[in-house]
């Protein structure tokens, strides 16, 4: 069984109730990789608190390979190969 190491902190930039209340990152034993934790405060039915959480793999952006200056002038490039029938 894989052993986990993480934290967790209050969310403080929490903003509505679907954000989790605690959010912290957690290392996989002989990995790597980074998870990511969330857990949102619940209340059971019968008035027993708990946490539900999730754990899965931390989210990272994807570079950018063009620059938005790039991409209009690609788009102003795909235009002039339109044929409209317009005679300009």
């Amino acid at each position: 069984m894989t052993k986990l190491k993480g934290s967790l902190f209050v969310n403080q930039g929490k903003t509505n109730d679907r954000q989790p209340d605690y959010t912290g990152v957690c290392d996989q034993e002989g990995s790597n990789e980074k998870l990511q934790i969330a857990a949102w405060k619940k209340e059971s039915a019968n008035g027993v608190r708990y946490l539900s959480f999730t754990i899965q793999p931390k989210y990272q952006k994807e570079k950018q390979t063009t620059t938005p200056m790039q991409k209009k002038a690609i788009d102003a490039f795909d235009m002039e190969k339109v044929d409209d029938g317009l005679p300009f």
